[in-house]
C-alpha cells in the first residue's frame, strides 16, 4: 500500500512538473511567434537552468531567436537607410547609397536593387545637367546618349530634349546663315554708300565749278552789254 502511495505520489509530482514545463514552453512559443510576427520587439533570449528535454529545446530555441534578432536588428538598419535615401529621391537627391549590410537574402537583394536604382538615376540626372548646362551656354551641337534600358518618362523626357537640341541648332545655323547673308549685304550697301558719296561729292563739285563758270558768264554778259549800250550811245 505504501509503495502503491508511494507511486502515485511520485507520478502526480512528475506528472504536474511535466505540465509545468510543457506550459512554460507553450508561453515561450507563443512568445517567439508574437516576436516572428512583429507583435513585440522583446523576446527573453537568457538561457534558463536545467537540464531536461523541455529545457534544452526552449534553450535552443532561444539560441535561434538570437540569430533572428540579430538579423532583425540589422534588417531594421538596412531598412532605415533605404528609408532616408527614397526620402532625399523626393526631394531631388539621388546621390545617397545604403551601406548598412544584413544576412536577410531577401533585404540584401532589395538593396542591391535600390542602389543599382540610385546609382543609374544619379548618373541620368547629372548628365540630364550638364546637356542642359550646354543648352544654356547656346551650345546646341550636342545630343544626350539615352541608354537602351531606359523607359517611361524618362526616355520621352531625353528624347524630347535630343529634338529640341536639334531645333535650336537648326534655328542658329539658319540665324548664322542669315547674319552672314547680312553681314555680306551690308558690306555691299556700305561699297555702293560709299561710291554714291564720292558720286555726289564730285557731281557737287561739278556743280561749284558749272556755278563758277555761269556765274563768269553773267558777269561777261553784263560787261558786254554794258559795251553794247555805249556803242550804241556813240
Amino acid at each position: 500500500l505504501s509503495l502503491l502511495l508511494f507511486t502515485i505520489i511520485f507520478g502526480y509530482i512528475i506528472n504536474h512538473k511535466i505540465n509545468n514545463k510543457l506550459k512554460e514552453l507553450e508561453d515561450f512559443m507563443k512568445k517567439s511567434f508574437d516576436y516572428i510576427k512583429y507583435k513585440t520587439n522583446i523576446i527573453d533570449l537568457n538561457q534558463i537552468q536545467g537540464n531536461n528535454e523541455i529545457d534544452r529545446i526552449i534553450n535552443n530555441l532561444k539560441i535561434e531567436l538570437g540569430y533572428i534578432s540579430k538579423m532583425r536588428k540589422e534588417d531594421m538598419h538596412v531598412v532605415g537607410e533605404m528609408t532616408i535615401a527614397l526620402d532625399k529621391v523626393a526631394q531631388g537627391i539621388y546621390s545617397s547609397k545604403i551601406t548598412a549590410d544584413t544576412n536577410n537574402l531577401m533585404v540584401k537583394t532589395l538593396k542591391r536593387i535600390v542602389n543599382n536604382m540610385l546609382i543609374k538615376m544619379n548618373e541620368n540626372m547629372s548628365n540630364l545637367n550638364n546637356f542642359v548646362q550646354t543648352l544654356d551656354n547656346n551650345d546646341y551641337s550636342k545630343q544626350m546618349q539615352i541608354k537602351p534600358i531606359l523607359k517611361g518618362e524618362m526616355l520621352e523626357t531625353l528624347k524630347k530634349l535630343n529634338n529640341l537640341a536639334l531645333t535650336l541648332n537648326k534655328d542658329a545655323t539658319l540665324n548664322l546663315n542669315n547674319g552672314n547673308k547680312l553681314k555680306k549685304y551690308s558690306s555691299i550697301m556700305d561699297d555702293s554708300t560709299q561710291k554714291l558719296s564720292f558720286s555726289l561729292n564730285k557731281q557737287a563739285a561739278s556743280l561749284e565749278e558749272t556755278a563758277a563758270a555761269l556765274e563768269e558768264i553773267t558777269s561777261a554778259i553784263k560787261n558786254n552789254t554794258f559795251s553794247i549800250k555805249e556803242m550804241a550811245s556813240i
